[in-house]
């Protein structure tokens, strides 16, 4: 019998523009395909890119020190320079960070490159900002947002992948954040909007840079209460196709657009959206917090069967989780969940509350450990609620008054509404009722303003 030949497959060899594209796109697998059989300087830079965009910062430190950086051009050098001191601050490597960042910016003016002297600006603001220099930080947004493009620098050893909407975009960003930090967050909606816009004037955009952003506009979205900025969100979201590497991006919008229709008053869309969310899910954690949204969203509207199906779905789920081995937000679905109980399983719901505090000490070496007052509001209002169900309401007013207070130094007035309303109920105190019927009137079609509208009625039917 003939033997037939064997035939060895290679890999296809694909340029590096088509590799940057791919970056742009998210199609990070297709990047390191494309990138396999390429040894140049360009190609190590946009390795080290993907490592950082998987969160494999000591990865990226590995590949950039693959290159001898004294011996690159200025341009190149500048952008090696920038990615490994991101890369460092990422794993809390200190030493000679800042005489790294400063040899990274003389390089980029060396270079005349104004995209990378942007770039350079971005990883100085990030620098700022985890050491509270924030004036410091604002002062390189400003310049990254008002940068003009001059091309590529005849001396760089890769085609242009700085694009100038994208760095405009991570500058707004900073200001973004900055602008929330001070409780301007409406201004703070703003300046993501006006970012995101940016990308619209380029031929072609960083896809998982846009997620992010329109994730943080969703997000703050749910808690102002404006129908503008949700309908910007809602559009933009139609426009995206999410791939592998920004589905957990598609997850968090879909939930804060569900959570914003219920606001104004579409139950129907807000049910739809945080379907969504639960169908986007990256983890079962994130899918207990959407389906808790949807199991608190019934019982508002009266369905308190499909309430309790959620909340008990959810906790059949939470068993599956090791919540010790969770290091990030994903605990922050056990408030929630603890909420969802309280009218069916109060010991599960503070054994669940219990949990969080547990898992939170763990962790405590996150930023928002050091005291987030948004999410020390969200830990007050649910031990509260659960200490209703208890029956201990002296301990449930003192834990509202002190959610209160978190949502009211960061400018969370929705939530501080909410909150008012509830102490209104457990003291019978009319300035916590009229400070709750003021925010209701912002969105009258609330579930909140609701509940003011239904107890004033009945307070008029019983004094007549």
């Amino acid at each position: 019998m003939a033997v037939s030949s064997v035939r060895h497959l290679k890999p296809r060899i694909e340029s590096l523009d088509s590799a940057i594209c791919a970056f742009r796109q998210a199609d990070y697998a297709r990047v390191l395909g494309a990138l396999h059989s390429h040894t140049s300087v360009a190609a190590t830079l946009v390795r080290s890119r993907v490592h950082l965009r998987h969160g494999k910062s000591h990865d990226a430190i590995a590949h950039l020190k693959q290159l001898e950086i004294e011996a690159l051009n200025a341009s190149d050098q500048a952008e090696a320079l920038g990615l490994l001191s991101f890369a460092k601050m990422n794993v809390g490597e200190q030493a000679d960070l800042d005489e790294m960042m400063t040899l990274a910016r003389v390089r980029a003016l060396e270079a005349g490159y104004p995209e990378i002297q942007a770039e350079i600006d971005y990883v100085f603001a990030i620098h700022h900002i985890s050491n509270g220099r924030y004036a410091s930080a604002r002062d390189c947004a400003m310049r990254m947002i008002t940068v003009e493009p001059q091309g590529c620098h005849a001396s760089s050893s890769r085609s242009c992948t700085l694009n100038l909407s994208e760095l405009k975009l991570r500058g707004y960003d900073v200001l973004g954040f900055l602008a929330a930090r001070e409780h301007r967050n409406t201004e703070g909606a703003r300046l993501l909007q006006l970012g995101l816009e940016q990308l619209d004037a380029a031929s072609e955009h960083d896809h998982y840079l846009e997620c992010i952003t329109l994730t943080n506009l969703a997000v703050a979205s749910a808690e102002l209460g404006d129908q503008a900025v949700l309908d910007f969100v809602k559009t933009r979201v139609n426009q995206l196709q999410f791939v592998e590497y920004t589905n957990k991006f598609a997850f968090e919008i879909y939930r804060s657009i569900g959570l914003g229709n219920a606001m104004h008053g579409d139950q129907l869309g807000a049910l739809r959206f945080l379907r969504r969310s639960v169908d986007s899910a990256p983890s079962i954690p994130a899918k207990i917090k959407a389906l808790v949204d949807r199991s608190l969203l019934a019982r508002e509207l009266g369905e308190n069967l499909c309430a309790d199906d959620e909340a008990e779905y959810a906790l059949r789920l939470s068993k599956q989780v090791d919540w010790k081995q969770e290091k990030g937000f994903e605990i922050f679905a056990l408030l929630g969940l603890s909420r969802s109980l309280v009218l069916t399983d109060v010991k599960e719901a503070r054994r669940t509350f219990d949990l969080y505090v547990g898992c939170k000490r763990d962790i405590a070496l996150l930023a928002w450990g050091k005291g987030d007052a948004s999410i020390r509001g969200r830990e007050f209002q649910a031990d509260a609620e659960v200490s209703v169900a208890e029956g201990n309401l002296e301990r449930a007013v003192r834990l509202n008054c002190d959610a209160l207070e978190q949502f009211n130094e960061v400018g969370h007035s929705y939530s501080a509404a909410e909150v008012a309303f509830r102490l209104h109920t457990l003291t019978g105190e009319p300035s916590y009722l009229e400070f709750a019927a003021v925010q209701a009137e912002k969105v009258p079609h609330s579930h909140l303003a609701r509940r003011v509208r239904s107890l004033r009625q009945s307070a008029l039917v019983t004094t007549a």
